[in-house]
């Protein structure tokens, strides 16, 4: 065998270990992850449809979120009624798009790194605050520049179906 043989066999070895690792374990985490996401999102959404039965509501669009901490909400419109309402595990707001005075997002800075990363909803009567970044997270790494755009995605729906200014 030539040294190029073996560099080469050397160099196959550990990309062959990857796939077979990829193609076992990494799927089975992956559709347990997935599975895990399907659970919390259903839960919010039974909790939102017994909330809805019990104050006689009706939305017709939703659009769940999931933090870094596993936790979701669930962001329901009804553009008729002009209503909406916030799910989270623990708790459930509702309101009308007229008591909605502002959508911001916010997040604390230490050494570069973005912690506490919510969105502050101004109504009428309260703020309410959904966090979407517990951890501390570098804004421009993968999951920071995610979670970012999770909770301007939020706001941003916010503001557009209660008409906010940006």
């Amino acid at each position: 065998m030539s040294t190029l043989e073996i560099i080469l066999i050397l160099g196959l070895i550990p990309i062959t270990a990857f796939n077979i690792y990829y193609f076992t374990i990494g799927r089975k985490k992956k559709q347990a992850r997935e599975q895990y996401c399907r659970q919390i999102i259903s839960e919010l959404e039974r909790k939102t449809l017994a909330e809805m039965e019990k104050n006689h509501l009706q939305f017709d669009e939703k659009q769940a979120f999931l933090n870094d901490a596993g936790e979701g909400v669930q962001l329901s419109f009804s553009n008729d009624r002009g209503q909406m309402a916030i799910t989270l595990k623990e708790a459930f707001h509702w309101m009308h798009f007229s008591d909605v005075k502002g959508c911001s997002v916010r997040h604390d800075e230490a050494n570069g790194k973005y912690s506490n990363i919510r969105v502050e909803i101004k109504t009428t009567k309260k703020v309410i605050t959904i966090v979407f970044g517990t951890r501390a997270w570098r804004p421009k790494s993968f999951v920071g520049k995610l979670v970012l755009e999770n909770a301007m995605e939020f706001c941003n729906l916010v503001k557009a179906r209660c008409k906010l200014s940006a």
